[in-house]
């Protein structure tokens, strides 16, 4: 249980990581379906890393 508290914990936080390091990339891009298809993966990330933070919080209350 605790291993898998701190996988998500691992994951969640490297995530977190990958969206600010990316977050300066959408600026160089030009094309309008790269930017596209670069947030949708950003929107999904981020709805990852929400399903992420529920889970952990359920497991810890």
């Amino acid at each position: 249980m605790k291993k898998t508290i701190r996988s998500l914990q691992n994951q969640e936080h490297l995530q977190k990581q990958k969206m600010l390091e990316s977050q300066g990339s959408l600026e160089h891009i030009d094309n309008d379906s790269e930017k596209d298809k670069w947030e949708n993966k950003m929107h999904a990330s981020l709805n990852h890393l929400i399903l992420c933070h529920s889970v952990l919080s359920k497991m810890i209350l």
